[in-house]
């Protein structure tokens, strides 16, 4: 018994080349299964570049601002204490423990609003680099100056980066 690949006749190509007609196909087959070599498919951005890990969700916003701005709070009011403490010191009787509390309370404070800060930072830092890798896609691939960047209002995922990147820089400016 003959196989249809031996067997089959040629079949004329471009150019004048020749191909049997079971390898054509073959190559059809495989063209139907992967077309996006056929075509020269561009890979979608998502599958290159992790924009969903990038991307900053409103309630992580709401939750940074909310703690960053309660952490100063609680710092001033621990600081306020320890003054109020040592002002009335000579003439009231403040225990030396009451002293170490609040000493304690404004430490605690301080690496609060250091942690929260650093958090804050880094946020921004995604933020600043999702906003930068849209607005260079806007720009098709080149590095768009300031002045000439696209109205964020074009493209809702630059309009998202860009409002996470200003409330993350009022977040900041909380004293």
């Amino acid at each position: 018994m003959r196989t249809l690949w031996k067997t089959a006749p040629a079949v004329p190509l471009a150019g004048g080349a020749r191909c049997r007609l079971g390898r054509a196909l073959l190559l059809l087959a495989v063209l139907v299964q992967a077309p996006q070599w056929a075509r020269g498919q561009i890979t979608p951005l998502e599958d290159v570049v992790p924009l969903a890990g990038l991307e900053i969700r409103t309630d992580d916003l709401i939750r940074t601002a909310t703690s960053y701005a309660d952490a100063v709070r609680e710092l001033k009011t621990a600081e306020l204490s320890v003054k109020t403490l040592q002002a009335l010191r000579p003439a009231a009787n403040v225990t030396d423990l009451e002293m170490q509390i609040a000493c304690i309370n404004v430490r605690t404070a301080e690496q609060k609003v250091r942690i929260l800060r650093t958090i804050a930072e880094s946020l921004l830092a995604t933020a600043q680099a999702r906003r930068d890798f849209l607005r260079r896609m806007e720009a098709g691939g080149q590095a768009p100056s300031p002045e000439a960047a696209p109205p964020a209002q074009s493209n809702p995922r630059l309009a998202q980066a860009e409002a996470a990147v200003r409330i993350l820089e009022m977040i900041l400016k909380i004293e």
